[in-house]
């Protein structure tokens, strides 16, 4: 049974791990809709991944130091919120460059500073020292799959988004 529970701790890591890193580098699959929806330049959009990257690069000596003072557990729910509400917010304001500089920015520190390190301790700690490539194994198996299939599921309306009315004026 504890096996079982590892099992599915690790699952939803990989889960949420394919989440937390989409938005900021769907750029490479879908560039020519972003483009359409911002209205950004090339430059622009290089600039906003660069903060995102500034930032995860600030925070990822710190991540460690978190991932052994706090329960992964905490650190994971805890970030998956704040990222989620930072890509909403991205979403809602796509238009305004600004706007999407800072919210990337903390996406980076969301995705580094509370979740790098812990979801990584989450995985070793949810079996045996006899489990731990099993579960790495399905730890990165499950986020290559998950993402390959929102990729997927996104690909339809993001390639129509002209029909959406997102295109710039």
């Amino acid at each position: 049974m504890k096996k079982w529970k590892g099992m599915v701790g690790v699952l939803a890591c990989a889960f949420l791990y394919s989440s937390m890193y989409l938005l900021p580098y769907i750029k490479y699959i879908f560039y020519d809709a972003i483009v359409a929806a911002t209205g950004f330049t090339n430059t622009q959009i290089g600039i906003t991944l660069s903060a995102y990257i500034v930032a995860a690069i600030i925070s990822t000596v710190p991540s460690g130091w978190i991932a052994d003072r706090f329960p992964p557990k905490k650190m994971l729910v805890l970030s998956g919120v704040a990222h989620a509400i930072f890509s909403v917010m991205a979403l809602l304001f796509i238009r305004s460059y600004t706007m999407t500089l800072v919210c990337f920015f903390l996406m980076g520190l969301s995705s580094t500073l509370a979740f790098w390190s812990p979801v990584f301790k989450a995985v070793s700690m949810a079996g045996s020292k006899e489990d731990q490539g099993k579960f790495y194994g399905l730890f990165e198996g499950f986020n290559g799959r998950k993402t390959i299939i929102a990729v997927s599921g996104l690909d339809y309306p993001v390639s129509h988004v002209k029909k959406l009315g997102c295109s710039p004026a």
